[in-house]
């Protein structure tokens, strides 16, 4: 009988360490922290949990409360704008992601149902109207022209869209499905435009893409100088707080142009512009013409958020200017691209209403790219201003009569900055 009894024990025993190892093998105990060197992506349980990701995970150099013995070897960038700090994300740009998705309905529902007379001025300014779960207080009217590179062209910048879309309520509007002709408002083709033959939800979109993206990115939130002002130490975080100003400023940066793409800092990009209207669309479209390439984008902002974590400056600033170089890149080619487009339909000698919209919509679109110019390091405020006095054509008409050699003597002035 006690034989049978230790045979027993014995074998409930071994069941019992056998499942111990079974839990055991389930959980995958790594650094957890995707800045250190051995960062395990695969990692469920943080290798010390007394004090995680400090004493098991090595670095290029000390960034966790001055601990100089945990760091050595060499740092590589995350795979995806994924960044974590004791097993918890530090990206976060919900106001971005708002604002991006409220440029969208603006244009393709707000700017284009008459039924919205009187409301614009307030979606814009005040947020309502939007129906987005991201978006708490943010609005899209105090980040146009707001970064505060150019405080006086920016104001001017600000009248000039606030036209466009007191333009849309008082003349477009009213005369919604009535025939567009030289000097009157109205539909043409498939396209509503003004007096001048401009399309407001364009021109107001494409001038968003410079106003807000743009100038928020480059002239604000990864611009070396802006950037550097902004306070960088995880060990004086404020209870709750899990990223410093300086990664969420960088942050904002980056959702600005992929604020769009839901996985962008989950699993990476989806390789599609995710029903964006403003910059990463354009990008993408550059893509597509071989002059752009979204994943060295990506790469750059991973790179620069990266740098920031390790507290290499000179890697953050350099990726900034890079993303600079090819963000001014993005808004002048489409500026030279829409512009020759409009141009080289009124060569053709257009004869019929839906030769003439493709061409207003061509020139609506190069018309807010040529207003974007003013946040590239290209062109300034008095550069902008004389173009887009060339392109309202205010004693001919605008569009309906602009002719071939204005528009290309345009794009030609643009392309030699390129």
């Amino acid at each position: 009988m006690k034989n049978l009894l230790y045979i027993f024990c014995g074998l409930f025993f071994l069941s019992f360490v056998t499942s111990c190892e079974k839990d055991e093998d389930s959980a995958v105990v790594g650094c957890m922290d995707d800045a250190a060197n051995n960062y395990d992506p695969n990692a469920t349980v943080a290798c010390n949990e007394s004090n995680p990701n400090i004493d098991c995970c090595t670095y290029d150099h000390s960034h966790h409360d001055g601990d100089d013995e945990c760091c050595s070897g060499n740092s590589t960038p995350p795979e995806t704008y994924g960044f974590m700090r004791n097993g918890e994300s530090t990206v976060a740009y919900d106001g971005q992601i708002c604002r991006v998705n409220q440029a969208a309905v603006l244009m393709n529902e707000a700017f284009t149902n008459p039924n919205n007379v009187g409301m614009l001025e307030s979606m814009i300014q005040n947020g309502t109207g939007f129906s987005i779960s991201a978006c708490t207080d943010q609005v899209i009217g105090n980040k146009i022209a707001a970064s505060g590179d150019d405080p006086v062209g920016g104001s001017y910048f600000q009248g000039w869209m606030s036209a466009i879309v007191t333009d849309l309520e008082d003349n477009v509007f009213p005369t919604w499905n009535t025939a567009a002709e030289a000097g009157v408002a109205g539909l043409i083709g498939t396209r509503h435009v003004n007096a001048h033959g401009l399309e407001p939800n364009q021109a107001f979109t494409k001038g968003l893409i410079g106003a807000m993206c743009l100038d928020q990115i480059t002239n604000k939130y990864t611009q070396p100088d802006y950037i550097s002002g902004q306070a960088n130490d995880p060990s004086a975080l404020a209870p709750g707080d899990n990223d410093t100003d300086m990664e969420h400023k960088w942050d904002e940066g980056f959702g600005y142009l992929f604020g769009m793409d839901q996985l962008a800092n989950i699993s990476g990009l989806t390789y599609s512009a995710s029903g964006d209207v403003l910059l990463l669309k354009y990008a993408y479209k550059l893509q597509d013409d071989g002059l752009v390439n979204v994943s060295e984008l990506y790469d750059l902002f991973i790179e620069g958020r990266h740098a920031i974590v390790m507290e290499d400056y000179t890697t953050r600033d350099e990726a900034a200017v890079e993303i600079k170089e090819i963000l001014d890149f993005i808004i002048m080619q489409k500026a030279v691209d829409y512009l020759r487009g409009g141009a080289d339909g009124i060569a053709a000698g257009p004869s019929t209403d839906d030769d003439w919209a493709e061409i207003f919509h061509d020139l609506s679109e190069g018309y807010g790219f040529v207003l974007s110019l003013m946040f590239t390091d290209a062109f300034g405020y008095g550069d902008v201003a004389d173009m887009k006095t060339i392109l309202d054509n205010e004693g001919g008409n605008g569009f309906w009569t602009i002719t071939p050699d204005a528009l290309n003597t345009m794009a030609d002035e643009i392309e030699s900055e390129m």
